[in-house]
């Protein structure tokens, strides 16, 4: 493994929170079932609700500006930066991959070439839209959702006619149950255009892959990867579910201690 990601040519890697956990970011295993309970579009249906999450994604934002990119973030950049990393898949929202300047990503993504190295699945944290006009972004401020918990008011937009107020904004951020994530159109047509890639090693590293688009494209990944005559790895605590069955070469192992390797 170490040997392939020094060498290998065309590199796609699929990561999840384990990757931060040991920039003190937790992971959502490590989460209550409460607040994983939480990370859902139907929160937004009453004001109770609204305020719980909101006031959990300032503390999650907090949490992201105090903490570093890892070793392994930075392994990943150095193979971006030598023009081996053919793509990122990242399912975190921290953005502590995006903020190193070989891994910056596009917010939002467009559908068109060219794309960025990194593809935020999920989205980030660091940046808000309007709840009527998606296009309308903003830099999250938690001092504004501290003052305003069911959610600042977007400045782009006007007083809706129909309600007599000014729509407010959110994290751009992937829920569950969420049908209408922005970016779902264009990350299809990037994992598309990549599996049809001659990619010659696929590294899946610090997720259990849970999720099922991400599980989806992991196996497609591999699978598309392995008839290429490439390598797909697993990097995790812990092993893959027997499903997962997919791996040509599996580390139980943290992948920090990979990256002080490959470094």
């Amino acid at each position: 493994l170490i040997q392939a990601l020094r060498e290998k040519k065309r590199i796609v890697v699929i990561v999840g929170a384990g990757i931060s956990a040991e920039a003190g970011i937790p992971t959502f295993d490590s989460m209550s079932i409460v607040t994983k309970n939480v990370f859902n579009i139907h929160m937004y249906r009453n004001d109770n609700d609204t305020k719980k999450l909101n006031e959990m994604f300032s503390q999650m934002y907090n949490r992201a500006q105090a903490a570093s990119p890892t070793q392994f973030h930075h392994v990943l950049a150095a193979i971006a930066k030598e023009g081996r990393l053919h793509r990122l898949y990242t399912q975190n929202i921290d953005g502590l991959d995006t903020q190193l300047a070989s891994l910056k990503t596009q917010i939002p993504l467009s559908s068109n070439k060219p794309w960025p190295r990194t593809i935020q699945l999920h989205g980030d944290l660091k940046t808000v839209m309007c709840g009527a006009n998606p296009l309308h972004l903003s830099h999250f401020n938690p001092a504004l959702f501290a003052s305003e918990p069911l959610g600042p008011r977007c400045t782009e937009c006007k007083v809706n006619k129909r309600t007599g107020k000014v729509p407010v904004v959110r994290p751009r951020v992937w829920l569950y149950q969420d049908w209408n994530y922005p970016d779902d159109k264009a990350i299809t047509t990037i994992k598309e255009k990549d599996l049809q890639q001659k990619v010659d090693l696929v590294v899946v590293a610090g997720t259990a892959l849970k999720i099922d688009s991400a599980q989806r494209l992991a196996r497609d990944m591999c699978k598309t990867v392995r008839e290429n005559g490439g390598t797909a790895v697993w990097i995790n605590l812990k092993a893959p579910a027997q499903k997962l069955d997919f791996f040509d070469v599996v580390i139980v192992g943290s992948c920090e201690i990979v990256a002080r390797h490959v470094s």
